[in-house]
């Protein structure tokens, strides 16, 4: 257990997951939460006494409810608002996948980032065998026609999320007793918020700005250390394996500029 775990209680765990904790617990000095929402993850992390703002883009004024515009910073066309070379860590947890164009997004990371500064991101891509936004295995793999059949048929094997939270405010919450409306609001919500790209894709976007090192098998041993063993091949890549399939890669960069 790091020093940020042993400061990391209540209402901070809460608000953080494990994997912003893992993120966290690999950098030092002024970072940026990526994607951070209205900021509870960036007041969280703060509370154990690091140096966090996020930044974030919003669709409307009332998505920004309960926003704290001391900490999180607002993106408008894809910009964020800092000057040059002003953090030494950027981390993004399950964003890249939302993000309709990756490559300025990473050029805009690249260019907040110190020299030698670090990107530490989790994303899914479209060779992962577990969609986890609706719950259906193989539904990130295909498109369209495709991608409904599979849908339809994870559903009818008791596959899915029986309940699709608000995207918006003033939506309320999506349940669905037939599976034909289930596949059908499942098949839009992933068109409509999910960009799943091939990770070779991702890595080429990457490799201009960054080193890239994937670090799936040390944040299973961060979840659980009495797998000690994990981080030694052939385990570790056993481990990356795994998690690459049915969950997400892991990665840690390093800016080259």
């Amino acid at each position: 257990m790091n020093c940020l775990d042993q400061n990391i209680n209540g209402a901070s765990a809460a608000a953080m997951s494990p994997l912003n904790q893992f993120m966290i617990s690999r950098m030092q000095g002024k970072l940026l939460d990526y994607g951070c929402g209205v900021g509870a993850a960036v007041r969280a992390a703060r509370a154990t006494g690091r140096d966090v703002v996020g930044c974030d883009a919003f669709t409307t004024e009332s998505a920004k409810s309960g926003l704290d515009n001391d900490l999180v910073f607002e993106m408008r066309n894809g910009i964020i608002p800092f000057k040059d070379n002003t953090f030494d860590g950027v981390y993004a947890n399950q964003v890249f996948e939302h993000v309709a164009d990756l490559e300025a997004t990473i050029c805009e990371i690249a260019r907040v980032l110190k020299p030698g500064g670090k990107l530490l991101a989790s994303f899914p891509v479209k060779e992962c065998l577990y969609e986890n936004h609706v719950h259906a295995p193989l539904a990130a793999l295909v498109d369209g026609e495709q991608r409904w059949r599979v849908l339809y048929a994870m559903r009818m094997l008791g596959f899915g999320r029986d309940e699709f939270k608000a995207m918006r405010p003033g939506e309320t919450p999506k349940r669905f007793d037939k599976t034909r409306d289930w596949a059908d609001y499942a098949q839009k919500h992933l068109e409509k918020y999910l960009f799943y790209r091939p990770r070779r894709e991702i890595f080429k976007m990457l490799a201009p700005h960054f080193s890239i090192t994937p670090i799936e098998h040390a944040y299973v041993r961060y979840r659980y250390p009495a797998l000690g063993f994990i981080e030694r091949a052939p385990f570790s890549f056993f481990a990356q394996t795994a998690l690459r399939a049915l969950r997400t890669d892991i990665i840690e960069c390093t800016a080259r500029k």
